[in-house]
């Protein structure tokens, strides 16, 4: 049974980030998936059947590294808090990660103690990954093999990410608003956010991504990827391969 070499904890409404900063890891050290534990990406999930609270609650002690991935979202989800001072008690090796807004100068108690990485830059990004490879006694591939998903994880880190109300949720999901609710969170709001996030994502592929993809990434259903979209002038959404019922892409295109 291979050992966790890696824990990554992230707020749920970041799992898109948490994605793209996984498949850096797997690609630059070749780590076999079961040696990294990520909850929300495919590969990396806890096995059908697991107990969830004690199957973590273990692996946050075990595992070598432990990565904690900063965004506003993180400070109030209570798993994230749970598992970052579990972390923290083990007295093991802990990386914070920022993005989406979350500065290395606003950590405050423990937190401020490590060194945390900016992932908005692509240096710290390598550095990073270079660090990373060292301390699990992993090869490093190639840069050029790995160079267009370093710029992935630097796009997703730069969306802008909603700073959450300081109540805290009753789980690792983000509350839904309340019916009829107006505000920061109304639906112009979510529209933006949406849209700034599939953009970023689409940006990075040439061949396109997946309407159902973008879907998952932004947390919106299907009917609204396409409803956004097709009002955004350089995005154009066509079937892959182009035959009925095949694929929904989204791509960019250069405008006149």
């Amino acid at each position: 049974m291979t050992s966790l070499s890696l824990f990554v904890s992230y707020p749920s409404a970041d799992a898109d980030l948490a994605g793209v900063v996984v498949e850096l890891i797997e690609r630059a050290t070749k780590l076999p998936a079961r040696a990294i534990r990520c909850t929300g990406v495919d590969g990396h999930r806890l096995d059908a059947g697991a107990e969830t609270d004690d199957t973590l609650r273990r692996e946050i002690f075990e595992s070598k590294t432990f990565i904690a991935l900063l965004t506003p979202n993180s400070f109030t989800s209570i798993y994230v808090l749970f598992e970052l001072g579990a972390r923290w008690a083990s007295r093991k090796q802990l990386i914070p990660l920022v993005a989406r807004g979350i500065t290395a100068a606003e950590l405050k108690g423990p937190l401020a103690q490590f060194n945390a990485v900016s992932l908005s830059e692509q240096a710290h990004v390598l550095q990073f990954i270079e660090g990373l490879a060292r301390d699990l006694a992993a090869p490093l591939e190639p840069l050029s093999s790995f160079t267009d998903i370093v710029d992935a994880v630097v796009a997703a880190a730069k969306v802008s990410s909603v700073r959450p109300s300081t109540s805290l949720p009753s789980s690792r999901q983000a509350s839904a608003p309340a019916a009829g609710a107006v505000g920061p969170h109304s639906e112009d709001r979510t529209r933006e956010i949406a849209i700034r996030k599939m953009r970023a994502l689409i940006r990075e592929n040439s061949y396109g991504v997946a309407v159902s993809d973008l879907a998952d990434a932004a947390g919106i259903s299907q009917e609204q990827v396409r409803e956004y979209l097709m009002a955004e002038s350089d995005v154009v959404l066509e079937r892959k391969p182009p035959r009925r019922n095949a694929p929904l892409y989204a791509l960019l295109v250069k405008l006149p």
